[in-house]
């Protein structure tokens, strides 16, 4: 994955894949064989687009529904992958979710749209078929080893997500038309000068201007969420950044502003041997940077949407595992 080249793409866009699980079949989850788009003849998960104001979890709901007949209970985040295919023009941010079937509803699968599906059928995580076999996203997931009946349950960030998604009425689609939800990268600079602190500053000219944010963008085609964030941070601060990684990521809504974006957020520390303090090098986008200690940030209503909604979690960046 690299930096955006003179070739043009569409942004990444946004799916959701779903774990159905089912006490009668244990250990296993729901795969099928795709037909007539992107993945032909690869295995895949339950899934399809996140639609405007959307949870992730109400979206994987329906696609379930939708696609096998399948009512679910208990439906929560997994994780979070990148999966790029450049031959097929194809780059999506795909948040996995899990759900366990509502037997008291309805037990087996049906193949409700055989266009876009071969079948369904239960196969056990441990006989998954072969990498090259399972389509881009769940291929990406194997591949890092993620196993989803070894998941940690962190029930209090469960718990925030649900209440979240209740306070800003995440629902599924209605008649209103808006685009589908655009993916962008925060960025935590931290720096060994300012222990404790990350960089924030305030928006404006575009959406939540006069609102505390970390540096950031928009996530181009082929990009890796850490190449992003050092783009966007070197773009916007001057600074050069060491160690990116990834920490988490935010369904952030807000629906008066027809704003609905998949944030996933990195952090890395600044390179003292280039440069150690920012420059404002984007003035008509921002006022100024400035150092914040974690413990002492603006109140959540001084917030920008993802930062709020990350706040409103109570994750600590300085006390991440």
């Amino acid at each position: 994955m690299s930096a955006p080249n003179e070739e043009t793409h569409e942004r990444p866009k946004v799916g959701v894949g779903v774990f159905v699980t089912s006490q009668n079949h244990p250990g296993c989850v729901l795969l099928g064989i795709r037909q007539g788009s992107t993945g032909e003849g690869t295995y895949a998960v339950p899934g399809g687009h996140l639609e405007f104001g959307e949870s992730w979890e109400k979206c994987g709901a329906r696609e379930v529904l939708e696609e096998t007949g399948l009512s679910l209970k208990g439906v929560r985040y997994c994780t979070v992958v990148n999966g790029v295919k450049r031959e097929e023009n194809y780059h999506y941010i795909t948040l996995f979710v899990r759900g366990e079937v509502d037997l008291s509803y309805k037990a087996e699968p049906e193949n409700t749209e055989p266009t876009k599906c071969l079948g369904w059928e239960w196969v056990e995580w441990d006989k998954f078929p072969p990498l090259e076999n399972l389509f881009c996203p769940l291929r990406v997931l194997r591949d890092q080893n993620y196993n989803l009946f070894q998941e940690r349950m962190f029930t209090e960030v469960f718990r925030a997500l649900a209440e979240f998604a209740e306070d800003n009425k995440m629902s599924a689609p209605n008649e209103e038309t808006h685009e589908r939800p655009r993916v962008g990268v925060g960025v935590f600079v931290t720096s060994q000068n300012h222990p404790g602190c990350v960089l924030l500053g305030i928006r404006q000219g575009s959406t939540g201007v006069g609102t505390y944010a970390t540096p950031g963008g928009h996530l181009e085609f082929g990009e890796s969420w850490e190449e992003c964030g050092a783009r966007e941070v070197l773009e916007e601060t001057g600074l050069s950044l060491k160690g990116v990684r990834y920490c988490t990521v935010v369904n952030a809504l807000k629906r008066e502003e027809n704003y609905h974006y998949i944030t996933l957020f990195v952090r890395g520390e600044v390179d003292l041997s280039y440069k150690a303090e920012p420059e404002n090098m984007e003035p008509t986008k921002c006022l100024g940077w400035e150092w914040v200690e974690w413990d002492k940030f603006p109140p959540l209503e001084n917030l920008f949407c993802p930062l709020r909604v990350l706040r409103n979690q109570n994750y600590n960046l300085f006390q991440e595992s």
